[in-house]
């Protein structure tokens, strides 16, 4: 169906005109959709760029000070891209993951702006985020025009969850960024199947899986819908065996590329074994799958910050009798959705890491999932206002956005809020910092894995009480067993308690006797082995 853009007060609206306009010139049309989508991008970037320099305290805070100590170690020369480095699962320190691609280009850029700055990490985040939205809308645009596609891209940048991750400095919102490349390009092989179109698109494949492993899971569904799937719309045929044969050399090219990055990293945790690091370590437990919360959360997550309310309710609309019916990117996108539904039922333990706010940065890839929908119904709804009142579909359409945009804000705004307990965090490990030498061994005891250390800018150990972690999380944490708080304590020059609240007693115990306790002016707890401190707030030689 044509539309064009209709002026309301000064304010341009989508809007179905009640009886068939002349159609738009292609170059017209095409200049225009350039313009809202440039317009998209860049409200996107507003929205984003308030707070940048905030502490990495909000959402996923461990991993994005994880990421943040693989970028600061890089800078310093400390580890390398085939072995990263973090700073708090004690000596020496490897943490192979997903390919530090992010990292790396953040202590790049370091290295051009004199030295270690959040924002950059945080910046890249946003880039990768906002360049995909092109790929959102060309997938929608294929099956249901450019209106459509736009109103997707719209969601796309206004999502609570996609505002809340993709300012995180961690590698989630690029590797959505490629898998939606990956998925384009391979409709742009579908259109005309070539060898260069094919190892596109297994280019970014490896990608995403070198960003992240669970890309698999929406990928694979997705590609498969892509490549074979039937096109209604267009009545094209399947592409040929030849052709079929040559993409999938490029997919299994990809595969394997990413397969001998983890193979890397699961050798290098052989050897130097660390909580966590790999999937087999807690990530899958299969009593979760039987349990109601599990998918309560997962849909409480989806409901809030993937569709919110408004978003809700008008994937309804969209669903309600669907016609026309969905076209073949928009069910590859649908099957994206399922495979995303899966990852986060098969690593259900992701779900119930509440010092993260139950890792709702896994929902991420239902994101574009929550476009297509959004945006079916935004124009079901504005196009029966426009049947209903002449003139009606733009300012239905413009009412639908105002609602999605509040709706956005209000549930993002706890989303980036920094948790009350570490407010005072970034004051008290400047103290740590200035009382305790560069090359202290640190015991810290805490919620969150990385977050401490990485401000006091010190490398050692972190343990969390089970008291602190629930039944699920507790496997793939150190928590402070007796033996896992006495090799640390046995490794550690000084100890440093940032919540007094949540020691085990045999911990404190142990320091009132044997340790000497560093007078701070915050009134945290920091403690010196005995010798290393020769009185408060100096240090000895011996450490």
């Amino acid at each position: 169906m044509q539309f064009h853009l209709h002026s309301v007060r000064g304010i341009a609206f989508f809007r179905i005109p009640r009886y068939p306009a002349r159609a738009m010139p292609e170059g017209g049309e095409r200049h225009r959709t350039r313009l809202w989508l440039a317009a998209i991008v860049v409200a996107g970037l507003a929205i984003r760029l308030p707070g940048l320099d905030a502490p990495l305290l909000e959402g996923a805070a461990g991993k994005q000070t994880h990421t943040a100590m693989v970028a600061r170690n890089l800078y310093r020369g400390r580890g390398t891209w085939q072995r990263p480095m973090v700073d708090d699962v004690g000596p020496p320190g490897y943490f192979v993951k997903e390919l530090p691609l992010l990292p790396a280009l953040a202590a790049l850029v370091y290295g051009l702006t004199g030295g270690p700055h959040d924002p950059i990490g945080r910046l890249i985040g946003i880039a990768a985020w906002l360049l995909a939205t092109p790929a959102v809308v060309a997938l929608v645009a294929r099956d249901r025009g450019s209106r459509e596609g736009l109103l997707a891209g719209a969601w796309f940048v206004l999502a609570p969850l996609g505002i809340a991750y993709s300012r995180s400095f961690m590698s989630d919102p690029a590797m959505i960024a490629a898998s939606l490349a990956a998925l384009a390009a391979a409709f742009r092989w579908r259109a005309r199947p070539t060898a260069l179109r094919a190892a596109t698109a297994g280019a970014w494949l490896a990608l995403a899986l070198l960003l992240k492993p669970h890309a698999a899971f929406w990928l694979a569904p997705a590609l498969a819908v892509a490549a074979l799937g039937r096109d209604a719309a267009t009545a094209s045929e399947r592409p040929g065996a030849g052709s079929l044969a040559g993409l999938g050399l490029c997919l299994t090219i990809a595969t394997g590329i990413a397969g001998a990055w983890y193979a890397h990293a699961a050798r290098v945790h052989e050897a130097f074994p660390v909580p966590g690091a790999t999937v087999p370590q807690g990530w899958i437990d299969p009593r979760l799958w039987l349990e109601p919360a599990l998918y309560g959360r997962i849909a409480a997550q989806l409901a809030t910050m993937v569709w919110t309310p408004a978003g809700i309710a008008l994937t309804v609309i969209a669903l309600w009798r669907p016609r026309p019916p969905f076209g073949l990117a928009e069910r590859a996108l649908l099957a994206w959705g399922a495979g995303a539904v899966v990852q986060s039922i098969a690593l259900g333990t992701r779900m119930f890491d509440d010092a993260a706010r139950g890792t709702e940065y896994y929902q991420l890839a239902l994101v574009p999932v929550a476009c297509i929908l959004v945006a079916r119904g935004a124009a079901r709804f504005a196009d029966a206002a426009e049947r209903q009142w002449h003139g009606g579909g733009a300012w239905a359409l413009g009412a639908v956005i105002a609602a999605l945009a509040l709706g956005a804000a209000s549930a993002v705004r706890p989303a980036l809020a920094t948790p009350a307990r570490y407010a005072s965090l970034l004051d008290d490990c400047a103290e740590v910092r200035a009382r305790t030498p560069p090359d202290a061994r640190l015991l810290v005891v805490a919620d969150r894995a990385g977050t401490v250390l990485y401000y006091c800018d010190r490398r050692g150990v972190v343990v969390t009480p089970a008291s602190s972690l629930t039944r699920a999380t507790a496997v793939t944490r150190a928590s402070a067993a007796p033996e896992t708080v006495a090799r640390a304590l046995g490794d550690a020059t000084h100890v440093y308690l940032p919540f007094p609240d949540i020691v085990p007693r045999e911990l404190a115990d142990a320091l009132a006797h044997d340790w000497e306790r560093i007078p701070t002016r915050s009134g945290t707890e920091l403690y010196a082995r005995p010798g290393t401190a020769t009185h408060p707030g100096k240090v000895g030689p011996g450490t």
